[in-house]
């Protein structure tokens, strides 16, 4: 069996040899470049998720201190304030449940937007 490839190897020119040579130094980078492409794009799809996350804590944080603000206040301005935050959750909640690509991701923006129904149900009881 290697003397058949020897023979079919030395019967090859060397611009044969040199072509394919660099024919599959071509492909090989061709593919390690498509293989970092594809982790940029999952890792930047990511980064978009981490970001929605990201504006929702930052907005929930404000609804909290808006409460404990109209806690202690129990003025119009701090209760506005809040609901203007728990409607903006609701918008980025709905905005990240149609863009995530994920069934998981999705799974559990729903369960924050279902939480944060509660959490303003239970603020309008107050």
């Amino acid at each position: 069996m290697a003397r058949q490839n020897r023979r079919l190897f030395a019967s090859v020119g060397v611009s044969k040899k040199l072509f394919l040579g660099f024919a599959l130094v071509l492909l090989l980078t061709v593919c390690v470049a498509l293989a970092g492409f594809l982790a940029i794009r999952s890792i930047l799809e990511r980064e978009a998720v981490m970001s929605q996350i990201s504006a929702i804590n930052a907005t929930f944080s404000n609804a909290r201190k808006q409460e404990k603000t109209f806690a202690l206040t129990e003025g119009d301005d701090a209760r506005l304030a809040l609901e203007t935050d728990l409607t903006r959750i609701k918008r980025l909640l709905g905005q990240a449940t149609e863009q995530s690509d994920s069934d998981l991701d999705q799974q559990q923006f729903k369960r924050m937007s279902a939480q944060s129904e509660v959490y303003r149900s239970a603020f309008e009881a107050y």
